[in-house]
């Protein structure tokens, strides 16, 4: 049975030796594993964002110049139709030449249509010239046609009624700037197009909005490039700046259609918008992907976004393969390493352990003659020569502790018999001085109900002393501030005589205000008269010059530009009226306030007097106060000082009364200690001679 136990005790402990050695290589290896795995992924989906970024901006680069040359395109028309404008040469026919022959050179190419609109008589200031004009009267002459290449030729045609409802033109009006609309699927089944429309609005010199000029693009050519394109295993998407799909290479059903309604798009469209290029989230089907993006700038505050999308289990293909080589080389590492530790364990810990076992059961049934055989100075070894000299030291230990639990035995019983002996006196002198405790006592508590009485009658006295002193000082605080208010009425009465003063000046000045307004007036309005006569001079010399022909073209426009400035002259003198006819309100409404003031303050001012008189008769009252306040605090300070002397007797013998019960009852506390003292000592005595003999009784067992 012992072998057994023994066995079981060197399985045991080796295989804690064994787990715990194994614990610390499983631990550093995978450390170091997971540290190299952890940078391989960083690497892998590094390498992947790389891809996707990429794949998106060749998209971008590969399709962005058709849009880039059409906003150019756009920019050079409205440049050329402002050059007309500004040399009083527009022509309709060649601005529309212009644009059908950009249309005709690109031959379609995605391009299906250039058009102009023009606010009425924006261009030309011909608009009714044109009534007749097939092209134009549908639209009461206005410039607003349209060219489109029908696979051989130019068609014109004008704009359809209610353009000026439609975004192409509310945006260009609105921005005056290149601006893209939101794209829209026309058509049905195979034969559907894709289709955006660019404009760009025109405005004269003065900022003011003449018209806009636009082109509708096909978009299906985005689409077949996204198709084609397939970056590890992903595709490529457009998406507009509202967030409607242009392009689809997953799925072309999606044209058209809002990318944020799409399921968990709603984060990731509030991300991007917040400048967040790289995404990842999980797909329709719940698959991980990562989401790359990159801007596509069409025209002034209109950006696109090129969507590269691919399989996150893509990206990290690589790095699980090398994840599972890692794992494979790290298992079969710790089993070869186990099975090395296992066999050092048993042979050089396992064996030397189970024969200290022997000599420690030996050591612990109470045999210390035995030795253990010690062949190898290990530290095993050692461990076995330390156990062989611990067990000779007991020995020893015990063979002493026996003879002096003898003599131990002896003494207790000698110590019991004079323990008992000072109990009997200690008894009697507890009870004689318990006694005299009692007595203290209670004229102890006949002079400490005297002493509180005392104490009521100082605290009362006390706080008469003190609600005296409070009175004179706030008499004296109220006499203080009383005679500070009685100087600032007086100061306030001087400031209110000086305020009605200022206040009649002010309404002198306000009168001669009002009459040079007045002045102001007729002069504005002989500058007013002379502009209108000069205005009338200029058209008549507009007239002459004209009749003059080539030789009235210089006066011509010396004339123009006096008329110009007689209007701004003219414009300029009514903003003045306007501007007196403001004064001169306001300057009869500030005086009607300042006499009122004025008449304000002169019964202000008479109040305050009546003020100034009352606070003078209440300061020589409160001074009265304060010589009474000052001759109560006298008699009780007094008072407060005889009541403390008589306190101060009837403390004193109350602690002398105090000092006198403590002292008697330390002396019982002590007499009462000390009986209990030799009580216990009778005890711990009779306890140690029982203790001493099972002592002597355990050591029989023991061979030493």
């Amino acid at each position: 049975m012992d072998k057994i136990i023994q066995r079981a005790l060197s399985v045991k402990i080796a295989i804690k030796y064994l787990t715990a050695l194994l614990v610390f290589v499983f631990v550093a290896v995978y450390v170091m594993n997971n540290e190299s795995l952890s940078k391989l992924k960083k690497e892998s989906i590094a390498k992947g964002e790389l891809v996707a970024q990429s794949s998106g901006q060749e998209y971008a680069d590969a399709n962005k110049k058709l849009l880039k040359d059409m906003t150019t395109s756009l920019g050079v028309y409205r440049n050329e139709a402002m050059a007309m404008i500004r040399g009083e040469k527009p022509d309709r026919e060649l601005f529309y030449e212009a644009i059908g022959n950009t249309i005709r050179e690109k031959k379609g190419g995605g391009v299906l249509s250039f058009f102009t609109a023009w606010e009425p008589d924006g261009f030309d200031g011909k608009d009714k010239s044109y009534l007749s004009n097939p092209t134009y009267q549908a639209m009461q002459g206005r410039f607003a046609v349209q060219a489109t290449y029908n696979g051989s030729n130019v068609v014109k045609s004008s704009l359809p009624r209610g353009f000026e409802k439609e975004e192409y033109y509310v945006a260009a009006k609105r921005t005056k700037v290149a601006f893209a609309t939101k794209p829209y699927v026309t058509g049905e089944g195979d034969k559907q197009t894709l289709i955006t429309t660019l404009s760009i609005g025109v405005v004269n010199d003065f900022g003011k909005y003449l018209g806009m000029i636009g082109v509708s693009l096909s978009l299906n050519d985005l689409q077949t490039n996204a198709e084609a394109v397939h970056p590890n295993g992903g595709n490529v998407s457009l998406i507009s700046d509202e967030g409607d799909y242009i392009a689809n290479g997953k799925d072309s059903s999606l044209l058209g259609k809002s990318f944020a309604e799409q399921e968990g798009h709603q984060a990731m469209w509030e991300k991007l918008r917040k400048g967040e290029m790289t995404q990842y989230a999980n797909d329709e089907q719940g698959v991980k992907q990562l989401y790359s993006f990159v801007p596509l700038t069409i025209s002034d505050g209109e950006i696109w976004y090129v969507m590269t999308e691919i399989p996150y289990s893509k990206i990290t293909e690589s790095y699980r393969g090398s994840q599972r080589k890692v794992m494979t080389m790290f298992f079969s590492t710790i089993i070869v390493l186990g099975i090395v530790i296992w066999l050092l364990t048993r042979y050089m810990i396992t064996l030397p352990l189970k024969r200290m076992q022997v000599g420690i059961r030996q050591l612990a049934l109470g045999d210390f003659t035995g030795k253990l055989r010690v062949s190898i100075q290990d530290e095993f070894g050692q461990m076995a020569s330390h156990l062989n000299e611990t067990t000779g030291s007991l020995g020893a230990m015990m063979k002493h502790t026996s003879e002096l639990a003898m003599n131990v035995g002896a003494t207790s019983e000698e110590l019991t018999s004079s323990s008992e002996q000072v109990t009997a006196s200690a008894e009697s002198i507890s009870k004689a001085v318990e006694e005299v405790a009692a007595g203290m006592t209670e004229q102890n508590d006949q002079a400490a109900n005297t002493s509180r009485n005392m104490h009521e009658v100082t605290d009362g006295v006390r706080r008469i002393a003190e609600s005296a002193i409070a009175v004179l000082e706030s008499a004296k605080d109220v006499s203080a501030q009383t005679e500070k208010g009685d100087l600032l009425i007086r100061q306030a009465v001087e400031q209110m005589d000086e305020v009605n003063v200022s206040m009649t000046r002010s309404t002198s000045s306000m009168d001669r205000l009002r009459e040079h307004s007045e002045e102001i007036g007729s002069i504005v309005e002989l500058i007013n008269r002379i502009s209108s006569r000069t205005n009338i001079l200029a058209l008549n010399a507009s007239i002459e010059a004209a009749r003059a022909g080539e030789h009235g073209k210089g006066f011509a426009v010396v004339a123009t530009e006096i008329r110009k400035l007689a209007e701004q002259t003219r414009d300029a003198v009514l903003k003045v009226e306007e501007k007196i006819e403001s004064i001169r309100t306001e300057t009869y409404r500030m005086t009607d306030v300042i006499a009122f003031t004025s008449s304000e303050v002169v019964k202000g001012s008479a109040t305050v007097t009546d003020s100034g008189k009352i606070f003078s008769s209440i300061t020589a009252e409160m001074k009265r106060v304060h010589l009474q306040a000052e001759e109560v605090s006298s008699s009780v300070g007094q008072l407060s000082a005889g009541i403390e002397q008589a306190m101060a007797s009837v403390d004193s013998v109350k602690e002398i009364t105090r000092m006198s019960t403590d002292n008697a009852n330390q002396v019982a506390a002590a007499s009462e200690e000390q009986l209990a003292t030799m009580q216990e000592v009778t005890s711990s005595a009779n306890h140690l001679s029982a203790m001493v003999q099972d002592l002597l009784d355990r050591l029989t067992r023991f061979k030493h």
